[in-house]
């Protein structure tokens, strides 16, 4: 399937019904801007293509030559240097990420998510990682490999809310409606004076709470 657009057979539909809501939710709320900076003026510029013919075998500066031409909606040019960055330090996760975040924005989700899972695969214990990589599978349909991973998210920051919540939505996303509220019910413990999260738990779960906390 081009760029992940997946059917019913991963578990959750693209459209109409609870679980297509809360997909459509938790992409939005992964929908983080990675390269949203402002243009380098024309002097920064310049000094960053010169630290790259001066240091041409430096990550590092390829990195910020690729940020700045994306700012300038210089795309190609961009990805060139993102791509030369990953060639250059071929285990450093850091530069996949930015690459990977190069790919999504292009919808280009399959080369996106192969270089987070091998991020995620040399940083086990990073979250943020594989809350990028859980995004990616989303924007792919992949829902249940998104769960999977945000169960692991879960597993090493279990008081995080805002990853309960996530985790909630995907597992409404499955119809498993039970897991689905242990966790929303977590997240809300965790931070119960959220009226914003009170107002998505209601109409997700349909539970029964206090409109007073609603209003």
């Amino acid at each position: 399937m081009a760029n992940g657009k997946a059917g019913n057979s991963n578990g959750a539909r693209q459209s109409g019904g609870w679980n297509g809501q809360s997909v459509a939710l938790a992409r939005r709320s992964w929908a983080i801007g990675f390269y949203d900076t402002p243009p380098p003026t024309d002097g920064q510029l310049r000094a960053y293509e010169q630290a790259v013919r001066l240091n041409p075998q430096k990550a590092w500066y390829r990195s910020r030559l690729a940020k700045a031409f994306w700012a300038l909606g210089m795309v190609q040019e961009a990805l060139e240097h993102f791509e030369k960055a990953c060639e250059l330090m071929p285990h450093e996760p850091f530069y996949r990420l930015e690459l990977a975040e190069a790919y999504l924005a292009l919808n280009r989700v399959d080369e996106a998510i192969a270089q987070l899972e091998q991020a995620v695969e040399w940083t086990p214990y990073d979250d943020y990682y594989h809350i990028r990589l859980a995004a990616a599978y989303l924007q792919a349909w992949r829902v249940r490999e998104a769960l999977r991973v945000m169960e692991r998210v879960v597993q090493l920051r279990p008081y995080n809310a805002s990853y309960r919540f996530l985790l909630g939505l995907l597992y409404l996303a499955t119809d498993d409606r039970e897991q689905a509220e242990c966790h929303l019910r977590f997240r809300w413990q965790l931070d119960e004076y959220d009226r914003s999260f009170l107002r998505h738990f209601w109409k997700l779960c349909g539970v029964a709470l206090d409109r007073q906390l609603l209003s």
